[in-house]
């Protein structure tokens, strides 16, 4: 028996990335570079399938990844209609951390922070998950 070839590819850099925000399931934009990363990730995958036709792409519906997406889509001449977004590899949940820098969760939630780095495998932020 065959089995499929996976290859996974993570979203380019986004503005988030680049104030070290904790990001989780709320979105920021990628920057350029990051639109940059997503066609170097093209043309890899470019490289290693000629058979364009037997990719199957999946996608987080979250924007930075689904604008990643469309970009490795474009620059492989596949439709965008290829994509099937799936919410269940969407980011998981930073809870209460979401949006902000780990200075402001030092500020903010000191206790919280403290519990997660100790254990970030089992720690369960508030409104959020663990690893």
């Amino acid at each position: 028996m065959r089995y499929p070839t996976i290859i996974l590819v993570r979203h380019g850099e986004t503005e988030w990335n680049l104030e070290s925000r904790f990001q989780g399931r709320l979105d920021s934009p990628l920057t350029e570079k990051g639109k940059r990363q997503a066609k170097v990730n093209a043309a890899k995958l470019r490289n290693l399938d000629k058979d364009l036709n037997r990719i199957k792409i999946f996608a987080s519906p979250l924007g930075r990844a689904k604008s990643s997406a469309e970009i490795i889509c474009d620059e492989l001449s596949i439709s965008r209609d290829r994509i099937i977004f799936d919410k269940r590899i969407e980011e998981f949940s930073y809870g209460i951390f979401e949006g902000k820098t780990r200075e402001e969760c030092r500020r903010d939630h000191p206790l919280a922070l403290k519990e997660r780095e100790e254990d970030k495998w089992f720690y369960e932020l508030e409104n959020g998950e663990s690893y």
